[in-house]
């Protein structure tokens, strides 16, 4: 097998429709896709609450509660960002 037979064979399984839904077919890379913009937007979640914890609820006196209640809201804020701009994502490829 040639290196330009693999690379198409590649290319066809990438492309290849797996399911669909609402009309919207999911192919491998939008799988891919939608888990690498969720561990990405999850490491900007863990990287903006170590910010905001050592840059800005440290200098606060907050109780350490209150001060990891609002690192969660911000995590989870950040990851259903994410989880939305990953389902408008898979919806246009």
């Amino acid at each position: 097998m040639s290196p330009s037979e693999f690379l198409a064979l590649v290319e066809q399984v990438f492309q290849m429709k797996l399911f669909e839904i609402n009309k919207t077919p999911i192919t491998f890379t939008s799988i891919v896709m939608f888990v690498i913009m969720i561990g990405g937007f999850g490491l900007v979640a863990r990287f903006i609450s170590r910010v905001m914890l050592a840059r800005i609820l440290s200098r606060l006196a907050i109780d350490d509660g209150t001060r990891y209640n609002l690192i969660r809201i911000t995590q989870y804020t950040v990851m259903v960002i994410g989880a939305i701009v990953a389902f408008q994502l898979i919806a246009s490829i």
